[in-house]
């Protein structure tokens, strides 16, 4: 279980066995009411903004193994704030 962005621009992990958590590498940016979803092993954040009534297209890709965090060149169609986004793996048989 992660926790990503937010006003804190939080990162952390949830250590069930050790009911506690571990705070990871923030964001590079803001992403105040941005949206995330995972993917294999990254976790992918959306949007949001530096203030959430400034919202930027921007993207940044987390990558569990490494801890590092990066802004990705493919961005958002426009400045969003407040949305959800999700990923759907059609090859899956689930």
């Amino acid at each position: 279980l992660y926790l990503v962005g937010g006003c804190d621009n939080i990162c952390a992990r949830y250590n069930m066995p050790a009911d506690s958590w571990e705070l990871l590498k923030q964001p590079r940016m803001k992403h105040e009411l941005g949206s995330a979803f995972g993917y294999g092993k990254r976790i992918f954040l959306c949007g949001g903004g530096q203030y959430s009534f400034m919202p930027h297209p921007d993207v940044e890709e987390y990558d569990m193994e490494t801890n590092e965090w990066r802004v990705c060149k493919w961005r958002l169609p426009e400045g969003l704030r407040a949305f959800k986004v999700g990923y759907i793996n059609k090859d899956s048989n689930e």
